[in-house]
C-alpha cells in the first residue's frame, strides 16, 4: 500500500501542488505578521514530524528554510532570488496545510507528498540558497560578537 501511494506522488503532482501554493506565498510575503504566524505553525509541526521516517530527515532543511524566510520578510537577508523564496514559502504553506495530495493523518504515508514538494524545491535551487544563507548567518553571528 505504501509503495502504491508513493508512486502516485509524481514529480508532476508535486509541481502542481507547489504551483497551487505559490500565489498564496507571493501574497503572504507582503505581510510580515502573517508570514511569521505561518512560520510558527511550521515550527510547531516540526516537533511532531521529526520522528516520522518519510519527512523527519527534512527537519533541518525546513528549520533553516523557516529562518531564511523570516529574515527575508524582515529585510535582514534579501540575497536570494524572489522565485526561490516564493517556492520555499509555498513549500512551507503546503507542509502546514491540512489539504494535501495525501492527507497527513495517514501514518507515515501521509507525508510522502510533503517530502516530494520539499525535494522539488530543494533541487530547484533552495539547497544552494540554504548553504549561502547558512554561511551568511554564521558570519553575522561572529560580527555581532556572539562567538564567545
Amino acid at each position: 500500500m505504501f509503495e502504491e501511494m508513493e508512486r502516485n506522488i509524481s514529480e508532476e503532482g508535486a509541481r502542481s501542488a507547489l504551483n497551487d501554493s505559490e500565489w498564496k506565498a507571493e501574497e503572504l510575503l507582503k505581510d510580515e505578521k502573517k508570514t511569521s504566524d505561518l512560520l510558527d505553525k511550521a515550527r510547531k509541526l516540526l516537533k511532531k514530524i521529526k520522528e516520522i521516517p518519510v519527512i523527519g530527515g527534512f527537519v533541518d532543511d525546513i528549520t533553516m528554510t523557516s529562518e531564511l524566510i523570516g529574515d527575508y520578510v524582515k529585510g535582514k537577508y534579501i540575497d536570494i532570488p524572489v522565485g526561490i523564496i516564493v517556492s520555499a514559502l509555498a513549500a512551507i504553506i503546503y507542509l502546514v496545510s491540512p489539504f494535501d495530495l495525501m492527507p497527513d493523518f495517514i501514518p507515515f504515508a501521509g507525508y510522502i507528498d510533503d517530502a516530494a514538494v520539499l525535494i522539488l524545491v530543494l533541487g530547484a535551487g533552495l539547497a544552494l540558497e540554504l548553504r549561502k544563507y547558512h554561511y551568511w548567518k554564521e558570519n553575522e553571528w561572529y560580527k555581532d560578537g556572539q562567538a564567545f
